[in-house]
């Protein structure tokens, strides 16, 4: 796949086995993510007939994304832009760093991602999480938009109070199901929570809302005491990436003051 030029597929195939080793429930993951797949390539065949939206969406999600410089002609969204979490991680010969911003007037939630070559100097955009700027960003075209780059700064960045979020944990699963009906190739998607208390339950970690609600902590996140103390049993802010079938906490806020948990 990387050999016809398809990056976003092939990533797709060598993540399978992880799926395979991830547990009980394992074979029902893994049969969505060959049920995904299988969509993404009878819509490529049916590409010309789809709407321009998804059919940015496909291409998006074999690969093929636009140049910087065809998206900054467009006029930006102006916003006072929170960024509110990042995670770095290594993609074949690849450091990719995933950062998340949400527009405190728009509600919009934008995701920047910046590459480097692995072995490089640490990647530089100047978005730092837990500071808020004025900007204008400028949106991929998608059914669901969420990728972003930052086009023009109007200010410099400053600290923020603590941001809005999802009440719910049922309210993250209808805007999430909402936007997978628009985009079904999401990997993952933005879920600020704002007021959820991290618990243990059968050996396994939860955030859990004022209802009752939960939503499942993912395994391979090593920082769970540290979130668990730093809420006190108290009801915080936390950010993270949902996946559709656990939260990935990128940052915290408690007692007014920001925590990173994950970033570069």
């Amino acid at each position: 796949m990387i050999d016809a030029q398809a990056p976003g597929i092939a990533r797709r195939l060598a993540e399978m086995p992880e799926v395979v080793a991830s547990g009980e429930g394992w074979a029902g993951r893994l049969l969505a993510e060959l049920g995904k797949l299988y969509l993404l390539l009878e819509g490529f065949k049916r590409i010309a007939s789809l709407p321009d939206e998804a059919q940015a969406d496909i291409r998006s999600a074999i690969g093929w994304t636009l140049k910087e410089d065809e998206l900054l002609v467009q006029d930006g969204l102006r916003d006072d832009w929170v960024v509110l979490g990042q995670r770095v991680y290594d993609e074949e010969r690849l450091r990719v760093r995933r950062t998340w911003l949400c527009g405190v007037a728009s509600s919009r939630s934008a995701m920047v991602l910046d590459f480097s070559f692995q072995g490089q100097n640490s990647i530089a955009s100047g978005l730092m999480p837990g500071t808020v700027f004025d900007g204008d960003m400028v949106f991929y075209p998608s059914a669901d938009p969420s990728r972003a780059i930052v086009k023009a700064r109007h200010s410099e960045p400053r600290n923020f109070s603590a941001p809005t979020g999802y009440r719910s944990i049922d309210e993250l699963f209808q805007s999430y199901s909402a936007a997978l009906s628009r985009r079904p190739w999401i990997e993952t998607y933005a879920a600020p929570l704002a007021a959820v208390v991290p618990v243990l339950v059968q050996s396994k970690f939860y955030l859990r809302d004022s209802d009752g609600g939960l939503a499942r902590i993912r395994p391979r996140f090593g920082r769970r005491w540290q979130m668990t103390a730093l809420s006190g049993g108290h009801p915080m802010f936390v950010f993270g990436e949902w996946d559709g079938a656990s939260l990935l906490p990128l940052s915290v806020v408690a007692d007014g003051i920001f925590f990173q948990l994950e970033g570069g």
